[in-house]
């Protein structure tokens, strides 16, 4: 439901409509976009200090920044001798113990490929319990509705991770000779947003899907845990142009995770609640050394409340923007 009308009388007793759309159901912290198309010039108001005008007033189009919920609020057009109103409600969520459990480096060379030489954060051997994740985000989260116990509202609601490389400031590798050194080039490099399954709608941005990582309440559901990791691998030629070995080599990836909201009512934006940036430089020696490999990342996520929104949403994924023909290596 994404709109609403109020019947009043109009200049002269006749009978007028101004109908407000944008959502009913919205996360707190978070900031929406409400319209008419009813009069050029409304008046907007909400009937509760927890949403306030942050810009459009006076034009049919008006943002409003909602505050802490759990709350129910009208937003009002006001059209002169009309108005009308959008019932909205302010959901509460909160995140409880955001944890980064950071993991191990190790040679990938387990799963040899003819033309590349990988180092992997974590290990190869699949999802937990089975396989070492390289890190590893998990937290509690609980989404509270203006009705105690209730899902109405709430379940509208999905809260998960999102994830973006945001910058690869050195990836190379050194060579017994020739072309000595080889570095990454890339025809889009990043930042780029990181999604396991690669969907290209904006509304499925989570970084994956996999039960357990995203958390949408159901009835007699408002709280539940949710987790995921990520095990990333760089790779290096292993020969240069010149047919020459290489010796050793590093990368530098650095990551941002966040914990976002969603409602269904505009699923296309997210915002942030959380966040951690990390770093992962691979280091790699021949023949199989990456003890030197260093994972820098703090043990928990930092709250955020600012109505941030990640980016990118779209556009080239990591798993694209790490492979050829994107990315190549030139001396």
């Amino acid at each position: 439901m994404l709109s609403g009308a109020l019947l009043t009388l109009g200049a002269g007793g006749a009978l007028a409509t101004v109908t407000v759309r944008g959502p009913e159901n919205v996360p707190d912290f978070s900031e929406y976009a409400y319209t008419t198309s009813d009069c050029k010039k409304p008046t907007w108001s909400v009937s509760d200090p927890v949403g306030t005008i942050a810009g459009g007033q006076g034009t049919p189009k008006v943002v409003i920044a909602w505050g802490q919920g759990a709350i129910a609020v009208d937003v009002t057009a006001d059209c002169g001798t009309q108005s009308g109103q959008r019932h909205v409600k302010v959901m509460k969520v909160t995140i409880t113990d955001p944890r980064v459990t950071p993991g191990a480096f190790e040679d990938a060379d387990h799963d040899p490929d003819p033309d590349y030489q990988y180092a992997r954060l974590g290990d190869g051997d699949g999802a937990p319990p089975g396989g070492k994740p390289g890190i590893k985000f998990d937290a509690t989260v609980t989404v509270d509705g203006p009705v105690p116990r209730s899902a109405d509202g709430p379940d509208k609601i999905t809260v998960g991770f999102f994830q973006i490389l945001r910058a690869i400031p050195k990836w190379e590798g050194d060579c017994a000779g020739g072309d000595k050194k080889l570095k990454a080039k890339f025809a889009k490099g990043p930042p780029w947003h990181d999604q396991v399954t690669g969907d290209s709608d904006p509304a499925k941005a989570w970084y994956t899907k996999h039960v357990g990582a995203n958390f949408t309440p159901s009835p007699g559901k408002l709280t539940a845990s949710i987790a995921t990791w990520d095990r990333p691998k760089a790779g290096w030629l292993r020969l240069n142009h010149q047919h020459k070995k290489l010796l050793e080599a590093t990368a530098v990836w650095v990551f941002e995770t966040y914990i976002c909201v969603q409602t269904a009512d505009q699923p296309k934006l997210y915002f942030e609640r959380a966040r951690a940036d990390w770093t992962a430089d691979y280091q790699w020696r021949s023949p199989m050394d990456v003890s030197s490999s260093d994972l820098t990342a703090p043990n928990q996520f930092t709250p955020l409340a600012d109505r941030s929104q990640p980016a990118p949403t779209v556009g080239m994924r990591v798993n694209t923007g790490i492979n050829p023909p994107n990315l190549s290596f030139a001396p």
